[in-house]
């Protein structure tokens, strides 16, 4: 078996976090009055990229990017609003979506069997642990490993050190990430000598100089690999 342990990335790895965000947005009492149309839903995520990007590199904290992303979002439309209370009524709604990627229950179905799957994720503990019950998944996976958990975040070696120890796992040779996010997946699988994966969602053209060990464009490509 050439790897024995995968370790999975969750938001637009195995969920399709954009739906989900898309679904809990168009669900907040504000949109009734404010329409959340496919304009404002590209503004968000563009909010939401740039102030991920910024935690991921260390520029800010998660609570600043949590404090900050409907202030930034709304600002653009001159609506001053309740940051904090915004935040703790999206983070309950899209904690309750749970759609998934293409192909996510065949592909764990299939894997499972014969290898050890693990959660390697920034995104927050109530979320994912939320999420993933939702969605009745949870059973898939040895264990969890958050960086709200571990104290550090993808692509922080030390993040994949403590995955690492708590595995008791020394041969990197016997592990493979996998996640959507070059800048936090694969350059942290990069920085520790761990092979990668990288789930290529939006069709891109990889110009960074990150460079994954494979690309696919779908999960059932994930098999070929392994």
């Amino acid at each position: 078996m050439k790897y024995p342990n995968i370790l999975f990335d969750l938001d637009n790895t195995i969920f399709d976090t954009k739906e989900n965000a898309r679904l809990a947005l168009r669900k907040m009492r504000i949109a009734k009055t404010f329409p959340f149309n496919e304009d404002q839903i590209h503004w968000w995520f563009q909010v939401n990229d740039l102030l991920w990007g910024q935690f991921e590199d260390g520029t800010i904290t998660r609570d600043q990017l949590l404090d900050r992303r409907f202030n930034t979002f709304f600002g653009k439309y001159d609506i001053h609003v309740d940051s904090a209370k915004f935040e703790e009524e999206f983070q309950y709604l899209f904690a309750s979506e749970h759609e998934l990627m293409p192909n996510a229950i065949n592909m764990l179905d299939t894997v499972s069997k014969d290898h050890h799957l693990f959660v390697v994720s920034n995104g927050t503990k109530f979320k994912q642990y939320t999420q993933l019950d939702g969605a009745n998944i949870t059973n898939y996976f040895d264990k969890i490993f958050l960086s709200e958990d571990i104290g550090y975040k993808k692509p922080d070696i030390q993040f994949f050190d403590a995955v690492k120890a708590d595995l008791n796992e020394n041969d990197n040779s016997k592990m493979l990430v996998v996640g959507d996010s070059l800048s936090a997946d694969i350059d942290g699988a990069n920085r520790s000598h761990i092979d990668s994966v990288w789930y290529d969602t939006e069709h891109e053209t990889n110009n960074s100089e990150i460079k994954p060990t494979y690309t696919i464009d779908g999960l059932d490509e994930l098999l070929d690999v392994i």
